[in-house]
Formats: C-alpha cells, structure tokens, sequence
C-alpha cells in the first residue's frame, strides 16, 4: 500500500514521539508498503547536522516532507486540516496518524485511516469532534498501546472491538559487539547503571539519585535531558559516581544501551510527559523499557498496573515499588551480586522484543486484514 504517515512531531528531534514516528515509518517500510512522512515545519529544540535519517540510525527507506508550520491561534487545528488536504493529494491507499487533528482531517476528506491514540482525547473543542470522527467510516481502525486504553476506549466510547488493536511500543535488537561511546566517563571495574529519558517530574530522578548516593561502588549514567535540567540535577546528584550525558542522537543510543549492565525505569505513581505537563501513567507503553529489553541488560522497572502487561518480574526484569528505596536497594544489590541472573534476565528481554516487538511486527499487526 502507499500510506502517508501525518505526524505533529518535530523532525529531527530526540523526543521520543518524534522517533517513535520515524522508527514507525521505517517499520511499516520493512512490512511491504511504501511510506510517505508529512511533518511540520517546526522550530528545532536542538541543532542537528547531516542527514535526517541518518540522525535516528535509519535508512533512507521513506520520504520525509516538511509542511508549513504557522504561529496562529488554534494552529494545532489549523495545521491538521492543512495536513491532511494536502495529504488527499497524494492519493494514498491509506493515512496513518497518531495526531487527533490530523487524523480527524484525513477522515473528513474521505480517506481511509488508522489512528495510533497514546492517551484519551479531551477537551471542549476536541471532544465532542472527537466522538464523531470514532463513528466514523473512514476510521478503519484505532491502535491504541496498552489493554488499559483499550478497555478505557471501549467502556467510554462504546468503540466496537473488530477495529481496535493493541500494539505496544516497539524497538529492534541492537547489533552485536556494539562499541562504547566514545570518551565513556564510567570508572573500570564497576557495573554501569543506566537512566535514559527526559529529566523531569514522574520519572524517579529523586530515587536515582538516592540510590547513587547510597552504592559508591556503582557508577551510574542519566543519559538525556536539556542543558538547563542536567545542571538542575547535577546539584542534586554531585557524587564522584554519576556521570550526565544530556541528549543524545538516536542513532548513538544503542551504543550507550550497550555500555550498561544494568537499566533503571524507575517511574513514579504520576507519569508526565513533554516539560511535564501531561500525564499518561495510566495508559503508557514506554517506548524506553522496549529499547532497554532490546539491549539485553537486566532492568529494574516500576511495578505499575499497566507496566505489567509486558514486564514480568523475575523474568525479563526485577519490578519495585515506586516509592520504597528499599526494595530498588535491594534489587541493586541483587543483580550487582549475580552476573547470571543479569544475563538471564536480559536475554528473555531481548529475546521477547525479536519475537514480539519489532519495529516490523507492530506494522504487520496494526494493518493486519486491511
């Protein structure tokens, strides 16, 4: 099929709605079908040099336009109509979007279109649109990333379960023997634990940084962040044992992934996203825990509710508490003290996400039968 993929996503970018859009085109590349991606013409919150694709560790697989993005009030709105007119003039077999107002567009003019939700849709404007655009028969389908947002999709909308699918976030296996980043400030001989994400409210940095204080003979790694969080959170963790990498490329994750032994989520009862201001505990599937599970390191993960529809404890990953220091500790302590329960652990995750959760098997699954 030709399918345009209509994203609000700043391109290039290191947030993850931003590669988890590029990942998604390329996976969709790799299941058959040939890929356009629309995207705005956004103010970039980093520079970035060389090629797009390159930047996220892709290849050259689909087509990247930029379309005008304009300052207005309701732009959001104004933008997603623009989208997706000029989406109908490339005749596609089929309009993929996790933006509502995109998405509502591409229904409006009459194309045949999945919509990936991460969260429920609200407000004044939006939600009753919204209600309309589900009942929809251009709607073809709704993939949402979790059994909680699916049962959330079915019991307030009545959205009937033949056009609705769950397909979690999703990663590849890394390749093999990847080589350190270069100048890896980590100290020979201790174990490496890693934190890659945004360094903001709901992500467990007051725990980490407890949790560094308290193992000196571990060296732990916060990869990500802006310039003006990472200096926040260095005052907060100045231990000779934390080193801060702010944001990395995409394309320089894994190498950073294979440089740990152990993978930190821990996330809070309240779950933000952007600068922090949306939360999605509820319903998420981190795309973060998939690329961790993809490394094949051991990973201690927040036990959450919606969390355990993938992770299970003792099997790919050891599950805590949010809030008991005690039980992350220990868990610490646990994995520091057994390289074979680090591998087995590790090697179940891995081999769940080439079995499970690739990038291709999601596209596969979110267009099976259409």
């Amino acid at each position: 099929m030709k399918i345009v993929y209509l994203t609000f996503s700043i391109i290039p970018c290191t947030r993850a709605d931003s590669v988890q859009s590029m990942r998604m085109c390329h996976g969709l590349v790799e299941a058959g079908h040939d890929v356009v991606l629309l995207a705005p013409d956004r103010p970039l919150p980093e520079p970035v040099a060389g090629d797009l694709h390159a930047f996220y560790g892709l290849p050259a697989s689909f087509e990247v336009r930029k379309l005008p993005w304009i300052h207005v009030l309701g732009r959001a709105y104004v933008y997603g109509i623009f989208a997706a007119w000029r989406c109908r003039r490339l005749r596609p077999d089929l309009v993929y979007s996790r933006t509502t107002w995109e998405a509502m567009g591409a229904c409006w003019m009459g194309l045949p279109t999945v919509f990936e939700s991460h969260s429920p849709v609200g407000g004044r404007l939006t939600t009753p649109l919204f209600r309309r655009f589900l009942k929809s028969r251009h709607l073809v389908r709704l993939v949402v990333i979790s059994e909680a947002l699916r049962e959330y999709y079915r019991a307030t909308h009545g959205f009937e379960a033949s056009r609705l699918v769950v397909a979690r976030d999703g990663a590849d296996p890394l390749p093999e023997d990847l080589p350190a980043p270069d100048r890896w400030p980590g100290r020979k001989g201790p174990l490496q634990v890693g934190y890659f994400g945004s360094l903001v409210e709901g992500r467990g940095l007051d725990l980490i940084a407890r949790l560094a204080a308290a193992n000196s003979a571990l060296d732990f790694h916060l990869v990500g962040g802006r310039p003006g969080q990472v200096a926040y959170w260095k005052e907060r963790m100045p231990g000779p044992n934390v080193f801060f990498h702010g944001w990395v490329s995409p394309r320089d994750i894994p190498r950073y992934l294979a440089a740990c032994d152990i993978l930190l989520a821990p996330y809070e009862q309240r779950v933000f996203i952007g600068q922090g201001d949306y939360e999605t505990t509820a319903w998420m599937s981190p795309m973060k825990l998939f690329e961790y599970m993809a490394a094949g390191k051991a990973i201690v993960c927040s036990d959450l509710p919606v969390l355990r529809e993938f992770m299970c404890p003792g099997e790919n990953a050891l599950l805590c508490p949010p809030d008991d220091v005690a039980a992350w500790q220990a868990a610490l302590l646990q994995l520091s003290e057994s390289p074979g329960l680090r591998a087995r652990l590790g090697e179940r995750a891995c081999r769940e996400v080439a079995e499970k959760y690739t990038w291709k098997i999601r596209a596969e699954k979110v267009l099976a039968g259409l």
